[in-house]
């Protein structure tokens, strides 16, 4: 158990060159988790998402035939679980702690929905914690109020309750599919509006000669593709394919006119 006023990690090895950068120094934890499964099955849940860390706060010893059976191959998560008495103790060494849990009460904290807690938290924090309770009544008041928010998954009314293991691999997709998204729209890129217009006239221009469209119609035309087109977020490389499949089009207008110069190879 971990000794109070002691670094979290002090004389403990733990491995983070499996998970992903941005998750290498978030955290896992549970508290008063009672079945071996559901340990388990969090462990795969982590290694799926790029997370490595796992904390484990009053935790009974569990049968470990029962975790690795659940766990299978991400079983070296559990192996190098911490072990600490206390949730305050656990989050000590993290920037940030945010702790799951379905219930509002007067004396719990105000609970945030998970899309809006993801979309405005994820991507700003580098080292924290996300903590659950036990599979039979969550967390308690004492150990929410060591959290910095309660977040709550918004389930159906019939059946509100989640498992433990299942509302970590929800909330973790989450933590994911931020880092995931930032990552694209860095690397996505979008067409200016001049490309865009200079890419339509082209286009346009190519079709006037067969009666397509009517001249004075030109404008409106162009002005209703550019609205599509920025709408839409293109990238260069979507609009350049296209645009060759409208050149293709354009090809077989000019051999449907014109037969005769069109030579089979």
């Amino acid at each position: 158990m971990q000794t109070p006023g002691t670094p979290l990690d002090a004389g403990i090895s733990t491995d983070t060159s499996k998970s992903d950068p941005q998750f290498s120094k978030a955290a896992v934890v549970l508290c008063r988790a009672e079945q071996g499964g559901n340990v388990g099955a969090v462990c795969r849940a982590m290694e799926s998402m790029g997370f490595s860390r796992l904390i484990l706060v009053q935790c009974p010893d569990y049968d470990s035939n029962i975790v690795k059976m659940y766990a299978l191959k991400s079983f070296w998560i559990y192996e190098q679980a911490l072990r600490v008495d206390h949730l305050h103790d656990a989050l000590g060494s993290y920037a940030y702690a945010a702790g799951f849990s379905r219930r509002i009460g007067a004396r719990r904290q105000t609970s945030r929905n998970i899309l809006d807690w993801a979309e405005t938290q994820i991507n700003r924090q580098t080292s924290f914690a996300l903590v659950f309770g036990n599979e039979q009544n969550g967390l308690s008041t004492e150990e929410l109020s060591c959290c910095d928010e309660s977040i709550y998954i918004p389930t159906a009314e019939g059946q509100p309750s989640l498992n433990l293991a299942q509302a970590v691999q929800l909330a973790l997709w989450e933590c994911r599919r931020q880092v995931l998204l930032k990552s694209f729209l860095k690397h996505t890129s979008t067409i200016t509006r001049e490309v865009l217009e200079t890419s339509i006239d082209t286009l346009l221009n190519r079709f006037e000669p067969f009666s397509v469209y009517k001249k004075q119609k030109k404008e409106d035309i162009k002005a209703l593709m550019r609205s599509i087109f920025s709408r839409a977020n293109c990238s260069q490389k979507e609009l350049q394919r296209l645009f060759e499949f409208f050149e293709q089009v354009t090809a077989q207008i000019y051999i449907k006119k014109h037969p005769d110069s069109y030579k089979k190879t």
